[in-house]
């Protein structure tokens, strides 16, 4: 139950708002963020 790191994700989260999590935790690169993004548009 959302104990492990990047294990699983909570429910209600779409992709961008994972992308915005991992981002924000420096997990991703701001390049690497506005790539996912474009992808998702």
């Amino acid at each position: 139950m959302g104990m492990g790191m990047g294990m699983g994700q909570p429910r209600g989260q779409g992709p961008l708002d994972i992308a915005k999590e991992r981002y924000a935790k420096g997990e991703i690169t701001k390049d690497q963020f506005e790539e996912i993004k474009r992808n998702l548009q």
